[in-house]
């Protein structure tokens, strides 16, 4: 399903994200940036506009987790960086080394998949989702 910021006079500005996964009722956004980070730069170079498209993506599609994916670079020391909003709205950056994007993201969508597996409060039925969910997503 694709949201809209508004829905009148006419549906208009589309939110798309370039990846929702769904965990039975829990969801997750994933998108991504193709600028180089750098610890050198104010919040590390990650602009207000790729926050505030999170942030819509995080309340229109009702997802519990907000993933942003950038291309690893020795730029920037921090790879686990995280915002939270007052409201709940948790967004994740995180770096894919486009050297080995293999194992760059087999690695993110195991950390999401276990962080929703626990959010869940479920066991062994999601370890075996997320299985099949990594086998599908990057065979």
């Amino acid at each position: 399903m694709t949201y809209s910021l508004f829905d009148t006079p006419r549906r208009a500005f589309a939110l798309r994200p370039y990846i929702v996964l769904e965990f039975g009722k829990h969801k997750v956004v994933m998108d991504t940036k193709w600028k180089l980070l750098s610890d050198t730069e104010r919040n590390s170079g990650i602009s207000q506009l790729d926050m505030y498209q999170m942030y819509a993506y995080g309340k229109k599609y009702g997802a519990d987790r907000i993933v942003l994916l950038y291309p690893y670079s020795d730029r920037i020391s921090r790879t686990d960086i995280r915002y939270a909003s007052n409201d709940n709205v948790k967004v994740d950056v995180r770096f894919v080394d486009l050297r080995n994007p293999d194992s760059s993201i087999s690695d993110i969508l195991s950390e999401v998949t276990d962080a929703v597996a626990s959010s869940a409060g479920q066991g062994v039925a999601r370890k075996r989702e997320k299985t099949q969910i990594l086998e599908a997503l990057w065979p």
